[in-house]
């Protein structure tokens, strides 16, 4: 099983206030497991179970420690076994606290998490039929909704974000938790990026047909790999964004 990623922990947190995700953070460092110590544990002192109770198998470790590890053989067996036992243990605590955390509000964990899940939203009685044809090559999505529409979140595979690599704001990272993802200076963008060069609703990335479009909203223009984006453009994992003086990198998975 994969290491717990940054974009579980994103996912896990969406919908939080800033000091609830500070809480969750906070808890979720002070309880999480070491791999690189569980593996440690494993091969100098595993043979008495010590692995095993480190990652909270209070019973696995005390059959261990009668056993000998089964003769040595079970004590081999966890080199390989227990760096995967320790991201299962991290996965299920991080998804204990945020459910403590909405619990103390009332709020259901967010898709893909380990508690109830709201409903998904009925259909808006403006929708109709799609108008988008369906041959090959696909056209552009049609009109996004406006900045303060509720939208629906990713597909629970789907992981993406933004992140700074030229501009003040360089080294942060902007998760994409939505359908569409409005951009901007403005307090109302999804992804709020606080540079003067950036227009108040600057660009618009919608996930549709199992992958990202890009949307201008500026007047001063937005380029992907350096080129102006006209009207709504395909955009993949590597690509570069560039609004004002500030150039992000899109990173995706899931989207096949």
């Amino acid at each position: 099983m994969p290491e717990v990623s940054e974009f579980e922990l994103a996912r896990l947190m969406q919908g939080m206030t800033d000091q609830e995700r500070m809480l969750f953070l906070t808890q979720y460092n002070s309880e999480k497991k070491d791999r690189t110590i569980a593996l440690i544990l494993s091969v100098v002192i595993g043979f008495w179970g010590v692995d095993r109770f480190y990652v909270g198998d209070i019973l696995l470790g005390i059959l261990k420690l009668l056993t000998g590890g089964c003769c040595l053989v079970w004590y081999v067996i966890d080199w390989f076994l227990i760096m995967g036992r320790v991201d299962e243990y991290n996965r299920e605590k991080a998804r204990q606290i945020a459910a403590a955390i909405r619990l103390l509000r009332g709020s259901p964990l967010p898709p893909g998490g380990n508690g109830p899940q709201q409903p998904s939203p009925a259909p808006s009685p403006q929708s109709g039929p799609s108008p988008y044809p369906t041959e090959s090559p696909p056209s552009p999505p049609g009109p996004s909704p406006h900045p303060g529409a509720t939208v629906s979140e990713l597909p629970p595979n789907v992981f993406a974000r933004l992140e700074a690599v030229q501009g003040p704001m360089a080294g942060q990272k902007f998760f994409l938790l939505k359908i569409v993802n409005l951009v901007g200076r403005s307090s109302d963008s999804d992804i709020q990026i606080l540079d003067p060069s950036v227009s108040r609703h600057h660009f618009r990335l919608r996930f549709e047909r199992g992958q990202f479009w890009i949307e201008n909203l500026s007047g001063q223009g937005t380029f992907l790999n350096g080129q102006p984006v006209a009207q709504w453009q395909p955009i993949k994992d590597g690509d570069y964004i560039q609004a004002g003086r500030v150039v992000l990198q899109f990173r995706v998975q899931g989207t096949a």
